[in-house]
């Protein structure tokens, strides 16, 4: 939006929040994260891709040649807001169906590619599609990865103006921990649910808000395929918790 002749970015503040007793399963320690006001003129639904790879053009059209990334997405956010405060119901607007974004490339009877336009894609006036994972990763590896503030003379223009080339990180998906799954599993929501904090070892992985808990419900089980640093399988090995089995002997219980 414009202020005073100058672009403005809107933020929104993460007031109105609090937290609930934590979770602890293993390792894994979840915390949720409630909010009692809940105003619904902003919405987060989930845009599955079955396909096995994702190439995103950053530069020119969707097939165009260009600057393009490639990764596993499995799935992308759809935004919707409203400017006048007022509640958004996300199924009642015009949309293109779930997963028929882009374009989708078969290789052969087994594998196939979905090719996306820009990690943040505008479809409508008060619609974006975001590639939320993968812009995190973006912001990382820019922070940690871009070379320093100040000109020095003992790096060439090129690293100045265009990073430290190559850049790389590992991640791993939520799946790489069965007691981060079977969290997921077993604990309840809260019924002002709109996030949780997710503490591995008590080491902060990641922290997933929304803005109604509706859409987190939606969203839960998704956080099984968002990325995560190393931590998540490092200290993956510092407790989990097996699987219990539990058997009762009916002819032994006394009635």
């Amino acid at each position: 939006m414009k202020e005073g002749g100058k672009s403005a970015v809107r933020r929104l503040p993460l007031t109105g929040l609090r937290l609930a007793p934590s979770q602890v399963w293993g390792s894994i320690r979840l915390v949720p994260v409630l909010r009692d006001d809940i105003p619904g003129d902003l919405r987060i639904t989930r845009r599955s891709y079955d396909e096995d790879a994702g190439v995103v053009s950053l530069q020119g059209g969707l097939m165009e040649p260009g600057l393009h990334y490639t990764s596993y997405v499995p799935h992308g956010l759809v935004v919707d807001w409203d400017d006048k405060g007022t509640a958004v119901t996300p199924e009642t607007r015009l949309r293109k169906p779930e997963g028929k974004e882009g374009k989708s490339l078969k290789h052969g009877p087994f594998s196939s590619t979905r090719v996306l336009h820009r990690m943040v894609h505008r479809e409508d006036k008060h619609r974006l599609r975001l590639l939320p994972m993968h812009l995190t990763m973006e912001g990382f590896l820019a922070l940690y990865f871009g070379g320093p503030q100040v000109a020095w003379s003992e790096y060439s223009q090129e690293a100045l103006s265009q990073g430290l080339n190559p850049r790389s990180e590992w991640a791993y998906s939520g799946w790489a921990s069965a007691a981060f799954a079977e969290a997921l599993r077993i604990f309840e929501l809260h019924e002002r649910q709109v996030g949780m904090l997710i503490f591995q070892a008590d080491a902060l992985l990641s922290c997933a808000i929304v803005s109604h808990p509706e859409d987190y419900r939606a969203l839960h089980r998704a956080l099984l395929e968002d990325f995560y640093g190393d931590l998540l399988v490092q200290y993956g090995f510092l407790g989990d918790v097996p699987v219990l089995g539990l058997g009762v002997e009916d002819a032994r219980v006394n009635r």
